[in-house]
């Protein structure tokens, strides 16, 4: 429902899935958290809680990507390069699944396959390939259910953890002029994070297309990032976090931590 504040400021809520009631602010602002120098293109990222897990490389001819492991409390960082094998494509989006300490890596390629590595050392496990979908962009991995939402253009597909395609689900379309970056979830909403311009002005339209659990559209609120964001990240312990590819000057890795409920009741019950 649309409830107006006393300044007059149109606010929305909704209830989590803990039945808490949850205010969407009409703007996100962002904290920048410490910087490091790491040339590549930025795409695919997620989060543990401790660290961000961030690709970058070529992401144009897949000749070789970077993972990057950013502990947020310093942020000091480690990194392992693998060239060509196996192909990351895209990679980009990733989710983290802490039942397993795996990361997995969505390569928007035509094999549809999906990257497995080991959270503690980057190290590669092993590559599936999905035979339900096509070159899936967004990947998402929901704690609660313990299943795998992937986007695929006007429905997410959910996997369950031993990758059987167990639904087809309707997803809303995003807000009109924007592109589709990385997906999250934090088991009560779905966020799916957008990048574009109003009028030429670069950035206008970055922000997060959010919708319920099961697939009703809340709204599209701004992110205040001045760069072109990549990732949308939650560690599950009410933090969420976005990274950015700064077009023009791609040496910097750049985090935001995101001030998504300024006025939030309880998100996590």
């Amino acid at each position: 429902m649309d409830v107006f504040d006393l300044t007059g400021e149109k606010q929305h809520y909704f209830y989590n899935s803990y039945g808490r009631l949850v205010n969407f602010p009409s703007v996100i602002t962002a904290e920048l958290l410490p910087e490091i120098e790491f040339s590549g293109t930025k795409q695919g990222g997620c989060t543990d809680g401790e660290y961000i897990y961030q690709s970058a490389g070529d992401t144009s001819d897949y000749t070789y990507l970077n993972i990057v492991k950013y502990k947020i409390a310093d942020g000091s960082f480690t990194s392992v390069r693998y060239d060509g094998n196996p192909n990351f494509g895209h990679a980009n989006d990733m989710t983290y699944n802490p039942d397993e300490d795996r990361i997995y890596i969505a390569t928007m390629m035509a094999d549809n396959s999906i990257v497995i590595l080991n959270a503690s050392d980057l190290s590669y496990v092993d590559t599936i390939y999905l035979s339900d979908c096509n070159k899936i962009p967004q990947i998402a991995y929901n704690r609660n259910d313990k299943k795998y939402y992937l986007r695929q253009g006007s429905e997410y597909l959910i996997y369950d953890s031993s990758w059987n395609l167990v639904e087809r689900r309707y997803a809303p379309p995003q807000l009109s002029g924007t592109t589709g970056q990385g997906d999250e979830t934090d088991g009560s909403f779905i966020y799916r994070l957008t990048y574009g311009s109003t009028n030429g002005i670069y950035g206008e339209k970055n922000g997060l297309d959010i919708l319920t659990i099961d697939g009703k559209r809340v709204g599209h609120i701004k992110i205040d990032v001045p760069r072109e964001p990549e990732s949308i990240m939650y560690d599950w312990n009410g933090n969420y976090y976005v990274s950015t590819n700064d077009v023009g000057e791609l040496s910097t890795i750049r985090f935001y931590k995101l001030s998504m409920f300024s006025n939030l009741y309880a998100v996590l019950g």
